[in-house]
């Protein structure tokens, strides 16, 4: 197989999905969408509390917009994107606390929190049925379950190439393959990494008391804790802890799980009447020295990776994919891998994905102090906050991405 391409996408995750996807449908160039893995699959017979992917992503409004634009979001389930309307903040060591609500900035909701691994298999049944469309003209072309063995990079001449003949070329690659891209290290582009020896705990638990469509987040002392609402009163949780600390919680039994987040999460929503099985990540900042090369951009995580602590990580993502396909889209014909244009979506977008990452570390440490006359500081700063309408607007306007 012998095939030409006007681009090519490595990664069918939600940001090389989602962007493939935006580009065929509102230009005529020929895509093609290389995943290493098979389809994502869901089991639609699982409940809520299930075993199998504990992730979600709080995706703001400018991320959910376009999952509305390629088609997908209406496909979600209630269980699969639920809509949240308010944050509630607080620190354990002040009496520091933050709250945002979607009046705030006039919209009825302030994002949903979305089912990740759910979101990725529709996204990517929409860019095979798309292929199946449009396969004879131009558009989609999707290469899933296909392993590159090697890949040639140049201005305005890429080729990659597998097993079994597999070898597609286009001016421009576009990688969405993660934080340990293979192509990023192909194209010999460094980064620099960040270990915080934190692991982030991620389950499905169900209060007994009501979670208000409220996203809840306490920073305790041993890590940060948030609480995200779900479909039929359940909730996702994101707890950062040490490494150390958090294998010991991933090892409790269910019930003395649920009685300390319980306690960590100062009871907000009660007691907690279940759990699923835990599972955890590491937690690490990675920051790609470029985003482009000859031949090449990277999005996603394969340029940037931040803390969890305030959901951000997929929205930085969408933004990424929503500026590059905008900038191909304006550009003159055959000018879509141009330097130019690679320096401008560098240009707009990594300020705004470094100043994120340098803020998620700067809270994390910042919130990991024991220092009391820190801690009263922080508090008085928080409550500030709290009491500025201008700035919560500000901040609640960044969380939706408006």
């Amino acid at each position: 197989m012998d095939k030409s391409f006007d681009l090519i996408v490595v990664g069918a995750g939600l940001v090389g999905c989602a962007f493939a996807l935006d580009v065929v449908q509102r230009s005529n160039l020929k895509v093609a969408l290389v995943e290493c893995r098979p389809m994502a699959t869901v089991d639609v017979r699982s409940p809520s509390i299930s075993i199998g992917n504990q992730r979600v992503v709080a995706l703001g409004m400018k991320s959910i917009d376009m999952l509305r634009r390629v088609g997908i979001f209406d496909k979600l389930t209630a269980d699969q994107a639920h809509g949240y309307t308010s944050m509630r903040v607080w620190d354990e060591s002040s009496n520091g606390e933050l709250s945002f609500d979607a009046s705030d900035v006039d919209q009825p909701l302030l994002g949903y929190m979305v089912d990740s691994q759910a979101c990725t298999s529709i996204l990517q049944e929409q860019a095979i049925s798309f292929h199946k469309v449009r396969k004879a003209s131009s558009g989609l072309t999707c290469f899933f379950d296909t392993e590159i063995l090697s890949i040639e990079l140049a201005a305005q001449r890429c080729q990659l190439f597998g097993s079994d003949q597999f070898h597609i070329k286009a001016p421009l690659v576009v990688a969405a393959d993660g934080s340990r891209s293979w192509v990023r290290q192909q194209a010999k582009i460094q980064s620099s990494r960040l270990n915080y020896e934190q692991r982030g705990i991620v389950a499905k638990i169900r209060p007994k008391a009501s979670h208000q469509n409220c996203a809840w987040q306490r920073f305790s002392k041993t890590g940060p804790v948030a609480m995200l609402p779900l479909h039929d009163n359940y909730c996702s949780i994101v707890w950062s802890l040490d490494s150390s600390h958090a294998e010991q919680l991933l090892e409790l039994p269910d019930d003395e799980f649920c009685a300390l987040l319980g306690q960590t999460a100062d009871w907000k929503l009660g007691e907690i009447a279940e759990v699923s099985p835990r599972q955890s990540f590491p937690l690490i900042s990675q920051q790609a020295q470029t985003y482009i090369a000859p031949g090449v951009a990277l999005m996603g995580d394969a340029a940037h990776s931040i803390h969890p602590l305030a959901g951000q990580g997929a929205n930085l993502g969408f933004k990424d994919a929503d500026c590059l396909a905008n900038l191909i889209l304006s550009a003159k014909p055959n000018e879509h891998a141009s330097l130019s244009l690679l320096a401008q979506y560098q240009k707009e977008r990594r300020p705004d994905n470094r100043q994120t990452d340098l803020l998620m570390t700067l809270l994390n440490q910042g919130f990991k102090t024991s220092n009391r006359a820190v801690s009263a500081v922080r508090g008085l700063g928080m409550n500030w906050i709290n009491q500025t309408t201008f700035i919560k607007k500000l901040l609640a306007e960044q969380a939706m991405g408006i």
